[in-house]
């Protein structure tokens, strides 16, 4: 059984954590999204404890999270392939490995 959470609270708080996020990316900001696959995951299981009417009166809230959280994906894997292309152009043959020289 998990912890008994306030699903509400943790969805807003989840939708607030995605739009941030979002937002940093789209400034060109850095972004932390350590906690949030462990957020998602406590409210997945939280709902999917729940009776299954109950349940799905979370549908749409959850697939509007699930589109934002790809949003943010596709924008983090953009700024990665840009950044990694702007280390190849600088001369780093492996962006992955470091120079132990």
């Amino acid at each position: 059984m998990t912890q008994s959470i306030d699903i509400d609270t943790e969805l807003v708080s989840l939708a607030e954590t995605i739009a941030a996020a979002r937002q940093r990316m789209t400034a060109g900001q850095s972004v932390d999204v350590a906690g949030l696959p462990e957020q998602t995951d406590l409210v997945c299981r939280a709902i999917a404890e729940l009776p299954r009417e109950t349940g799905r009166e979370y549908e749409g809230r959850i697939l509007s999270i699930i589109g934002a959280l790809d949003d943010l994906a596709t924008k983090i894997d953009g700024k990665n392939t840009s950044l990694n292309e702007l280390l190849a152009e600088l001369g780093d043959p492996d962006p992955e490995t470091p120079d132990n020289g």
